[in-house]
């Protein structure tokens, strides 16, 4: 996925740049690739972010897992009184 991005960005970008000169120069490409990491890492810390949100709903989410199951053991032994 992130590779397409990459891809995508960067011919996104040549083509606008071939649309508005008559010729590439080798700066025009040298942006054209920082354009496309800064793309790139902007999509890789993206993708962190995300991935601790979902370690963090899975660790609450398990945490609350473990408190139902404590109540139904707690109410269980009672109505067993």
């Amino acid at each position: 996925m992130l590779k397409k991005l990459q891809t995508f960005t960067l011919f996104s970008i040549l083509v606008f740049i071939i649309g508005c000169a008559s010729s590439v120069t080798q700066e025009d490409l040298a942006r054209v690739e920082q354009a496309a990491q800064n793309a790139a890492e902007m999509a890789q810390r993206a993708q962190s972010t995300a991935d601790n949100a979902m370690n963090a709903a899975n660790a609450a989410q398990d945490c609350c897992d473990a408190t139902n199951e404590k109540i139904d053991r707690m109410f269980e032994a009672t109505m067993q009184k």
